[in-house]
């Protein structure tokens, strides 16, 4: 339907000078890209933003800086979703300025999607889905996928 694949090449490493900060709190865990091609790297510490291709990095306010352990994250515009790895997830709908609690029943969520007002979240139990850019979220089931612990 007019879409032709792409060539995918191998990395034995990460290229040299992409600027990524390095520091004691642990790998990157995530990068995304928001339709303005801005960056966004998710390390164990916080959310680092790029808007110079990589070359340059900042560090987002987040919730809990200190305290919190992030595992997986989604952009769209100014809404970002990110887990956290003991469960449940933080949100922004203002490009990070401030930041509500996500309750997902204690899940640990694997991985995160946006779309406009619809979002997935992948977690060890559960599918979830939010058709409020991720205000709340609801259990999904995945037809031909029997999951008995499934809520």
């Amino acid at each position: 339907m007019g879409r032709t694949a792409g060539t995918w090449t191998k990395l034995d490493s990460m290229p040299r000078g992409v600027g990524l900060p390095y520091g004691s709190g642990g790998g990157w865990n995530s990068v995304v890209f928001d339709t303005w091609g801005t960056w966004y790297a998710l390390r164990s510490d916080g959310v680092y933003w790029s808007a110079d291709g990589g070359e340059n990095w900042e560090r987002q306010k987040t919730p809990d800086p200190g305290d919190t352990y992030f595992g997986a994250m989604a952009v769209a515009g100014d809404t970002a979703i990110v887990s956290v790895k003991g469960g449940g997830a933080w949100r922004t709908t203002d490009a990070g300025r401030s930041w509500q609690h996500v309750d997902l029943n204690a899940e640990r969520i694997l991985s995160l999607a946006i779309s406009g007002d619809f979002a997935l979240a992948h977690g060890v139990h559960a599918l979830y889905r939010s058709t409020d850019r991720g205000a709340t979220w609801k259990s999904t089931s995945v037809p031909g996928v029997n999951d008995s612990r499934q809520r």
